[in-house]
This record gives structure tokens, C-alpha cells and sequence, in this order.
């Protein structure tokens, strides 16, 4: 979600910071641990037609202002920025369907896009916007000033300040060359300087999306012929090590007969945690219950921002991990079930036909599975455990502990089918009453017995 981002990156611009490192410090953050190429890191795999999901946001305060500009860490676009009221205001994306009212939760629209067509009319004039660190505290509280009311005028001052951030905040991530003369223009010393980039160096010229294509296919298949797809020029030497010495970080994008974005999340099928070409190229191994379960680190990354949260995910600089990954609160079984979904999108258990002694153990994977859900922000996986959980049967030694999950989330439907399976009969209360499960549903929802207690007592005068 927009407003729930990775991670927070903040430069005071009335500090002597280097601004150089932060712009460094925003690409190490957002690299893709798969592939590193030309020692340039990579974006995360874009998702076609799904909102994204990984977002980070950049501050930049003024003395007299703060702004925070809501970034997508997939491809770098802004979305919106909150002004100093706590209003956030967005962008038209365009990107989705209609019925999908935007990206950011009770933003108001702009009216326009992020574009340096919309903002400030094409290319050409993008080498008129003037830069500094004045222009860009000028910027910034202009922006956070915003109400709204300004009318045609403020939606213009929009504008204008909106390229300013996107050239020196944006486009300098993206690019080494801007970042050269953005970094310069940033200097203490030149504060009271203002300069403007040139034509050649911003994306709508340079194709951001070509030199990543040029540079993944240069590096994935360097022995390529003359008659395969792609960008011809990765061919030639001096175009590669021109876009490797200009591309400061690579969007993820397809390259022919190399890599493919769309089934970047989807590589490996059938036993993940196998051996032979299943576990091929596996970059992580996770040590479960005494069991080793390899993995690879882009595609957890990609699917789960918890990974792409943790040490050995982010700073490995696309090297093999040597040691393997403990986990201490999850069983085997239902890690593999859980690194499969990442994978493929699915559950085998949960489609299969499955004699009823069997649906027991189908069961109680679905509740582990939600906790894990939960655990590593694995949304679609969520919503079909819980309605796995919905439409199959409650057992003894899983109904409490499932209550008390369900009552952690909000999920009043589980939670009334739990209570209704654990008071159905005294025998059956009585049974769950003596699991390691109610025990921790004592300890962590007290508020609960006293639910259990009136349903059980309801449940008596309907039977009187």
C-alpha cells in the first residue's frame, strides 16, 4: 500500500548531507537481489495489472516544510505526495482499470499525470527546468503547502514543482548523469546556483527501459547471433558499456529469449524443493525443522516484502548465500507449501480430493498457512486460506488456536464457525478445552472465554 512503504528515505536540505549517498542509498534499498548486471542493481519484477505493492517514500524538509512524495519501488514512479496538512494528493496513473479508484487511499486527484509530457510538455523542454538545492526547497514548500483552492495557478505551480522533484529526485536514482549534475547542483557551496540537464540524459530521450533491456540481454546472453531478438546494440561493446556507465539502476524488464518479467514469479513448477532442474540455481537455503529448503532470493523478494525487508535479501550483492537461513517458527511442510505458493500462485492440498480422515491435515496446513500468510505479507494467500478455512471443516486440536487467529484479523465469519464448532457439544468444548491451542487463546485473547462463555450459555437456553 502507498501509505504503508518498505522503507522511508529523508534529506534536510538545510544540511550539508551528500546527496550522492542518498540517491546511492535509495537504489541499494530498492536493487533487486537476483541480478546485479554490469554491477548495476535491478528493480523488482513489475506485476502486469496489479496494483503494486511495494512502495517506499522520500522526505525532503526545508526549514520551513516537510514533504513526503510516495515512490513505487517497481518502477520508480510517483504516485503522490502528502503536504503539510496530511493531505495526500495523486497523480493519475492510467496504468489499471476504471473501476480501480487509485493507488493511494483517500488521495485527491490532481487531475494529471506524472509525465514530463503532462508536467512540463515533452522532452524538449525538460532541458529547460531549472535545478538547485534552492529550486527544489522552493519545491518543496510549495507543494506542502497546497490546498486546493489555488485554482488554475496552483495547479500550474503543481507542475512545474512536481518536474523539479522528478528530475532531482527520480530521474537522478535512474540515472548516473543526471545524478552528476544534480549532485553538483546540491553542493553547500552552490546553493544559490541553479543549473538544468541535458537533453540526452533524461529518460524520454536515453529509453531507461532500452538500456535495461540492453544491458539484461548483454549480461544473460552475451553469445547471442544476429537473428535473435532483442536490442541489436548489445552487440556492440561501446553501447553496452555506454548504457552501464549512464544506468544507475535497471528496470526489470523482458528481453528476448532471456528474461521474461511477466514470469519472473512463476520460474519454477512441480517439487520447488527438490533436486535437478526444480532447485536449478537457487541462491538461498532456509533450514527448517532439520530440513534444507532452497530458494531464490529475487522471487521471495518479489512476492513477499518481509523478504525483501530482511539483511540477506538486500545485501548480498547477487552472490550465493553460503549459509543456510534458520527458521524457528514454522514446520517443514508448511514452509514448502508456503515457498510453492510464491512460486506458482497455488496449493496443490487444497484442490485435491482427499479421503475425510485426510482433511484433517489439509485443515490445519490452511491455519498454519494463514499465519504464515500474515507473518510474511502474502496477501492472495490470505484470502485462500481463509476461505479454505470458511468452507472446510474446524477440528479439535486446530479450533482454538484458528479462533484466536481469527480474531487477530478481523475475520468474523471464521471466528463465528470456530465458536459455533467448539460449543456444539460438551464433549467437543471439553476436548478443546484441554488443547495447547486454548491455552494460547487464553493468553493472547482473554476477551474471548467471555465470547465462548455466552455462546455456550445460549447455546443451553435453546436447548431448554
Amino acid at each position: 500500500m502507498a501509505t504503508a512503504p518498505l522503507f522511508t528515505v529523508a534529506f534536510d536540505l538545510a544540511s550539508s548531507d551528500d546527496y550522492g549517498a542518498f540517491l546511492a542509498g535509495i537504489r541499494d534499498r530498492l536493487g533487486n537481489p537476483r541480478h546485479v548486471s554490469h554491477d548495476r542493481p535491478v528493480l523488482p519484477p513489475v506485476e502486469p495489472g496489479v496494483p503494486p505493492r511495494l512502495w517506499f517514500h522520500v522526505v525532503l524538509r526545508t526549514p520551513a516544510s516537510a514533504l513526503t512524495l510516495a515512490t513505487r519501488a517497481d518502477n520508480l514512479y510517483l504516485a503522490g505526495f502528502q503536504s503539510a496538512d496530511g493531505t495526500w494528493w495523486e497523480l493519475s496513473h492510467g496504468t489499471f482499470p476504471s473501476r480501480c479508484r487509485g493507488l493511494i487511499p483517500g488521495a485527491v486527484p490532481l487531475g494529471f499525470r506524472g509525465t514530463y509530457r503532462d508536467l512540463v510538455g515533452g522532452a524538449r523542454e525538460v532541458a529547460n527546468v531549472a535545478l538547485g538545492r534552492r529550486r527544489m526547497a522552493e519545491a518543496v514548500d510549495a507543494l506542502a503547502a497546497r490546498t486546493g483552492s489555488g485554482g488554475a495557478a496552483e495547479r500550474r505551480l503543481a507542475k512545474d514543482t512536481l518536474a523539479v522533484l522528478l528530475l532531482m529526485v527520480h530521474e537522478a536514482t535512474r540515472f548516473l548523469d543526471v545524478a552528476a549534475t544534480v549532485v553538483g547542483l546540491m553542493r553547500p557551496e552552490a546553493a544559490a546556483e541553479s543549473g538544468t540537464i541535458m537533453r540526452c540524459s533524461t529518460s524520454p530521450d536515453l529509453g531507461w527501459r532500452y538500456w535495461s533491456c540492453l544491458l539484461l540481454s548483454a549480461d544473460s546472453w552475451p553469445m547471442r547471433h544476429a537473428g535473435d531478438l532483442g536490442p541489436p546494440a548489445h552487440r556492440n561493446k561501446e553501447w553496452v558499456a555506454r548504457a552501464a556507465a549512464t544506468v544507475g539502476i535497471l528496470l526489470f524488464v523482458e528481453v528476448g529469449n532471456g528474461i521474461k518479467a511477466e514470469k519472473a514469479l512463476r520460474l519454477f513448477h512441480g517439487n520447488l524443493c527438490g533436486t535437478g532442474s526444480d532447485g536449478a540455481g537457487a541462491d538461498i537455503t532456509f533450514l527448517v525443522s532439520g530440513e534444507s529448503i532452497p530458494a531464490h532470493r529475487y522471487v521471495l523478494a518479489g512476492k513477499s516484502a518481509v523478504f525483501l525487508r530482511q539483511r540477506f535479501i538486500g545485501h548480498s550483492g547477487g552472490k550465493k548465500m553460503t549459509c543456510p537461513v534458520e527458521v524457528t517458527d514454522m514446520d517443514a511442510a508448511s514452509f514448502k507449501a508456503m515457498v510453492h505458493f510464491i512460486y506458482t500462485g497455488t496449493v496443490p492440498e487444497f484442490d485435491q480430493q482427499r479421503p475425510a480422515v485426510a482433511e484433517e491435515s489439509v485443515a490445519i496446513l490452511a491455519h498454519r498457512l494463514l499465519a504464515a500468510a500474515h507473518r510474511y505479507e502474502l496477501e492472495r494467500l490470505k484470502v485462500l486460506c481463509r476461505r479454505k478455512l470458511e468452507s472446510g471443516a474446524i477440528f479439535v486440536d486446530m479450533a482454538a488456536e484458528t479462533l484466536a487467529l481469527a480474531e487477530q484479523h478481523g475475520y468474523r465469519r471464521l471466528k463465528a464457525k470456530c465458536i459455533g464448532f467448539i460449543v456444539q457439544t460438551p464433549e467437543t468444548l471439553h476436548a478443546v478445552l484441554a488443547t495447547e491451542g486454548y491455552r494460547h487463546l487464553e493468553a493472547s485473547c482473554p476477551s474471548m472465554l467471555t465470547e465462548l462463555l455466552k455462546s455456550v450459555h445460549g447455546r443451553k437456553k435453546l436447548m431448554n
